[in-house]
């Protein structure tokens, strides 16, 4: 500690370095230019430190958050499993420290299922490169929706899903001719949209009963 060997010596923080006694420091010139060497050695390693803290805690905080994405680009080493224009679940934490992305398994009621650890991945730019798109689930048309054969009026209810490559896919609410429960009924063939139509939809807030324990559900596993 400088304190130690400048009597006087108080430092304020890792930066900032006072003496009580300059006067004294100044008279021993020699033995000033040495300390004074000595705290500048001291407020670089202070510096580096803190600059390294920054980076760690910029790095975790630049991770997109868990939910579906788009890739755009190959995962690198594993280009095969995890190629461009993929439906991905990713999650910016593991049991192993890792990022990870899911791959979707199977579709059931219009809803992807993710199985697996996933594969980890250290690249901070390839995380960056994933697209993050709406949640799976139901919605409302802000505006009336046009497509070819037909057209679905502002504030239909309809439910979001995706194809295995991201595609966006829109399926109406319907309410069955033959009407055995009060439910809504909801087509496995849907409308395909483009990625700005989604603009179009509106998020609401459906209840969902809860899953009996161990029944198989959509998300991920």
């Amino acid at each position: 500690m400088l304190a130690d060997v400048w009597p006087g010596f108080v430092a304020k923080s890792a930066f900032t370095f006072v003496t009580a006694d300059l006067a004294a420091a100044t008279r021993r010139e020699g033995e000033f230019f040495v300390l004074a060497s000595v705290a500048a050695s001291a407020f670089a390693v202070s510096a580096e430190r803190a600059k390294s803290g920054r980076t760690m805690a910029t790095s975790k905080n630049l991770l997109p958050e868990c939910g579906l994405y788009r890739t755009t680009k190959p995962l690198p080493d594993d280009e095969s499993a995890v190629p461009a224009g993929l439906l991905v679940y990713f999650h910016n934490h593991s049991d192993s420290g890792l990022p990870v992305v899911i791959s979707p398994e199977h579709n059931v009621l219009n809803r992807w299922h993710f199985h697996g650890p996933g594969t980890p991945f250290r690249g901070l730019s390839w995380a960056d490169s994933l697209v993050k798109l709406p949640g799976e689930g139901f919605y409302m048309l802000r505006k009336a929706l046009s497509f070819e054969g037909g057209e679905w009026p502002k504030a239909s209810l309809v439910q979001l899903g995706y194809t295995r490559t991201a595609d966006p896919i829109l399926f109406i609410g319907q309410v069955r001719s033959q009407l055995a429960e009060n439910d809504l009924w909801f087509s496995d063939r849907g409308v395909g949209v483009t990625r700005d139509q989604l603009a179009l939809l509106e998020a609401l807030q459906i209840y969902a009963e809860p899953a009996a324990e161990g029944a198989h559900t959509t998300g991920v596993h």
